[in-house]
């Protein structure tokens, strides 16, 4: 969805998680906006590749991976709740999204999970649904 090739910063689930919870029972952090700590920036193409690769499923080359065109969302929305839902925020997909977490993790010596690791233990768990 979106393009594939703007800068995205992900967060792994658990990583905002442990934030939220640290948030929370730390007075200091009441009252304030906070971003969480992420790994990097990196495109949703680069993302996508690194679950490929973690998943098996390259053999050495690179995935091919595409866009799906606005208008096919428009289509789809016709005929599903879901996809007309898809294309209103669409938009947080057409732009660059990022984020920096740099006081949060100074202000609680946070440190995120490299990306690598969380694309890991989110196939991991992922694993056990089937």
């Amino acid at each position: 969805m979106g393009n594939l090739d703007l800068p995205h910063t992900f967060t792994y689930v658990e990583d905002y998680g442990r934030a939220l919870a640290t948030a929370a029972l730390s007075p200091e952090a009441h009252g304030k906006a906070w971003i969480v700590p992420n790994d990097r920036t990196v495109t949703t193409r680069q993302v996508a590749r690194l679950f490929f690769e973690a998943a098996g499923f390259t053999n050495g080359k690179a995935p091919k991976i595409q866009r799906v065109p606005r208008a096919a969302f428009a289509v789809a929305g016709l005929f599903s709740p879901l996809m007309r839902e898809v294309l209103e925020v669409l938009y947080q997909k057409e732009e660059p999204y990022v984020v920096d977490g740099s006081r949060f993790r100074k202000a609680f010596g946070f440190e995120p999970t490299p990306l690598e690791e969380g694309v890991k233990r989110t196939l991991e768990w992922y694993r056990t649904l089937s």
